[in-house]
């Protein structure tokens, strides 16, 4: 898996991305509590989009007609990618990006995600 980060400026309200990080000292940005650190899963979505730490992604199983929704978030003690609670994020599942947390909280609402 590459490994890569965006971060989020809180002063700024905006994305940094990895290109841009790297032409810096990468520490300043991990280590300053102005930035929120946004780790990629590793996954792409159905459209080519990578799926970052803080987004909102969608999965429908059609086999047992399951629709879910939720914020991704890298869970320490289960060492990996989860959203919805307690659903791993895996390769062999296809996932949609609807938004992130920061940009567009409306959608948090409007999908009923806590």
């Amino acid at each position: 898996m590459k490994y890569k980060f965006r971060a989020w400026d809180t002063a700024l309200n905006l994305w940094i991305a990895w290109e841009e990080m790297m032409r810096g000292d990468l520490s300043y940005y991990f280590s300053n509590d102005r930035y929120v650190m946004s780790g990629f899963t590793g996954i792409k979505d159905c459209r080519g989009v990578d799926i970052y730490e803080h987004d909102l992604i969608f999965h429908y199983h059609s086999n047992i007609d399951l629709r879910l929704s939720g914020i991704v978030e890298f869970k320490v003690d289960w060492s990996g990618f989860y959203f919805a609670g307690n659903r791993r994020l895996n390769t062999n599942t296809r996932y949609e990006v609807l938004g992130d947390q920061f940009l567009n909280p409306e959608l948090i609402q409007k999908e009923k995600i806590t």
